[in-house]
Parts: structure tokens; C-alpha cells; sequence
């Protein structure tokens, strides 16, 4: 038997709709597009987020969408802002933080 493949657009709040898809066999169990957020280097905010968008940016999103292949692509592109991010990261840690914890006996 073969997974199929559905997408649907749903109201979250106010004037912001999510875009979720399902790759399932029997039952669909619908899952959100995320993207990559992230507040400043050192400030420790960072973290995938469920992709809020218009409803007609939502509708088109949506139906671009057309099976997993195009799922994975966009994950792929807000997998490279993650690793940029990342990259970013270590480069500020190695260069302005000496340590991450010192011990001192009192």
C-alpha cells in the first residue's frame, strides 16, 4: 500500500493561518510547515516555529506543496539558516567567551 499525501490551511489566531500536511497510510495525521527562528547570537534564543502566514499566502504555500519531495525542500532552506546559525554562534562563543563554567572553592 502506498502513503499518501495531503495538505490543509488552518486558522491559528487573528489573521494568521498555518500551513500542515500529512504523509500517512490510513489515518492523516497532520503535522505544521516550521521555519528556523532565531532572536540573536548571544542571547540564546533560538528554535524551530510553527510558519504563520496570510491566508492567501497560506493558499498558495499550500498549493505548492504537492507531495514530500516539496515538503523536504523547504525544510532544506530553513535548514541552512539553522546551520548558518549555528556557524555564527560558535564563532561569537570561540571568540568571546573564554569558558563556559569556572569553579571557585571559597
Amino acid at each position: 500500500m502506498e502513503k499518501k499525501f495531503k495538505v490543509r490551511v488552518r486558522h491559528f489566531l487573528r489573521d494568521k493561518y498555518e500551513v500542515q500536511f500529512a504523509y500517512y497510510y490510513f489515518i492523516p495525521k497532520y503535522r505544521s510547515l516550521l521555519f528556523w527562528f532565531e532572536q540573536l547570537v548571544d542571547s540564546g534564543t533560538e528554535c524551530w516555529s510553527t510558519a504563520l502566514f496570510d491566508y492567501k499566502t497560506a493558499e498558495k504555500v499550500a498549493q505548492s506543496l504537492k507531495s514530500m519531495k516539496d515538503v523536504n525542500r523547504w525544510f532544506e532552506k530553513e535548514d541552512v539558516k539553522r546551520q548558518k546559525f549555528y556557524r555564527r554562534k560558535k564563532e561569537y562563543f570561540d571568540k568571546n567567551v573564554p569558558y563556559n563554567i569556572k569553579y571557585f572553592n571559597t
